[in-house]
């Protein structure tokens, strides 16, 4: 079994694997690590809120690639 972190970004405009979503875009990290094992499936649903996210807080473009 391995650790995995589980971040992910959103924005307007991809723009590819190097630059994502751009500096525009909005990119969360969640606190705590999820154990990932061979053969696991974990399905992760992201929805739109209108308050801040207290598990997954915003993380600056430039710290999250």
């Amino acid at each position: 079994m391995r650790l995995q972190e589980v971040r992910y970004g959103t924005g307007a405009e991809w723009y590819g694997s190097d630059s994502l979503f751009g500096p525009d875009g909005v990119y969360r990290r969640c606190d705590s690590l999820v154990p990932f094992a061979p053969g696991d499936f974990w399905r992760i649903d992201l929805m739109a809120r209108d308050q801040e996210d207290r598990y997954a807080p915003v993380v600056p473009y430039d710290d999250f690639q």
